[in-house]
């Protein structure tokens, strides 16, 4: 996955978005591959906010100065962009605190289900992990029993489910893991994924 660094000004933000189809017009160095994933590090001057939102490359115009990109951001991406508009347009907004998140595909088997399922991790942190989850939908309190990783640093890891978000196109599925001896095989996880560059979000 393509990573760049966009520095926008708040009209050159509101210029290249689009809200009704959801697309947001970038200018890039490179020339990334018509519908290959990239991931754009959104920075809003003057303000100090930003954020890294992925998605697809919907179409590219070549220019001798550089590249335009028409970006379509994932979902969770959309919101983003639209809380970065509204900083934009002179709203207030407010982030909420969190623990930083990698976006990472990991093998993510659910052990307490009656039959495994696979499934895999949309983002992970220190504290939990996004599943893109597949079979029935667990309910928010509900104990879980995963296995994340394949090879030697395999680990299996008790969580419980923080939140459900399903539409017909996917279900997500957030998971706060707990502490133990195995939480050190997830920290080392969190260490592989980072030195392989995986972008925050």
């Amino acid at each position: 996955m393509q990573t760049f660094d966009v520095g926008m000004t708040a009209d050159g933000l509101l210029a290249a978005w689009r809200p009704q189809s959801g697309l947001l017009l970038l200018e890039t160095p490179g020339a990334p591959r018509l519908g290959s994933r990239l991931a754009a590090r959104l920075r809003l001057e003057g303000t100090g906010l930003g954020a890294t939102v992925l998605g697809r490359v919907g179409s590219v115009l070549h220019a001798e100065a550089g590249h335009r990109v028409e970006f379509a951001p994932d979902p969770s991406g959309v919101a983003a962009v639209r809380l970065l508009v509204s900083a934009a347009q002179g709203r207030a907004i407010r982030f909420s605190e969190r623990a930083p998140r990698l976006a990472a595909r990991l093998p993510a088997v659910l052990r307490s289900a009656s039959v495994p399922r696979y499934m895999d991790t949309h983002s992970v942190s220190r504290e939990g992990c996004r599943l893109r989850w597949s079979g029935p939908l667990p309910e928010a309190g509900e104990p879980v029993s995963l296995r994340i990783g394949a090879g030697p640093f395999a680990t299996n890891l008790e969580g419980v489910v923080r939140w459900v978000a399903a539409s017909r196109a996917h279900a997500a599925v957030g998971v706060a893991l707990f502490g133990g001896a195995a939480r050190i095989g997830w920290l080392r996880w969190l260490e592989l994924v980072q030195e392989a560059g995986a972008p925050f979000l």
